[in-house]
């Protein structure tokens, strides 16, 4: 995966302010936006937190070359997140809102979950129809070891039992991804 530079993460950022502040004030959005990041990534995802908290969290696996676009509809995903629908980021909190976007390398598939390491890899578990994933950093943040790391994803994400990804049916994939945000004020 090709790293974004500063100027192309302030880019991205300038890309997810607005599109948020236009759709908290349930205003038309503008235009898609052109990418003018070159390169080819496994998708992003948008995390918002108000006052350090979390208050949306939504991406996309789907393979892109304009991470503008995929930004945009990210954001946009984000302030929908089914997880906050009682509660959806209002304009007064505007002020404290940060904007996080992860940009995600391509999914790998491994057939050895022993290969996983914590804080790097990200994960998806896929068995049929379900799937579920964690961004690299929440296996850090919780403090947990690989094995509760694939274990939460089969339960918290994808709806599976808890060992579900020691089935030979189960897939596993790792991804990483280039984490940076708006600065808290």
């Amino acid at each position: 995966m090709r790293a974004i530079t500063q100027l192309q993460q302030q880019q991205l950022l300038a890309i997810a302010r607005p599109t948020a502040q236009t759709a908290i004030a349930q205003l038309p959005q503008p235009d898609s936006p052109q990418s003018t990041i070159p390169g080819q990534y496994g998708g992003a995802f948008v995390t918002l937190r108000v006052a350090g908290k979390l208050r949306g969290c939504v991406g996309s696996f789907a393979t892109t070359n304009d991470l503008a676009a995929t930004i945009r509809d990210m954001t946009l995903s984000s302030l929908k997140d089914k997880r906050f629908a009682d509660c959806p980021v209002l304009a007064d909190e505007l002020g404290q809102l940060i904007i996080e976007i992860s940009v995600l390398s391509p999914l790998n598939r491994v057939a050895d979950p022993g290969l996983i390491v914590i804080g790097e890899h990200g994960i998806m578990v896929r068995k049929g129809k379900k799937q579920g994933c964690f961004l690299p950093r929440v296996a850090v943040e919780q403090g947990w070891d690989m094995e509760t790391f694939l274990t939460q994803a089969c339960t918290m994400k994808a709806n599976l039992p808890p060992k579900s990804w020691l089935e030979p049916d189960t897939e596993i994939f790792t991804f990483t991804s280039q984490v940076f945000s708006e600065s808290a004020t």
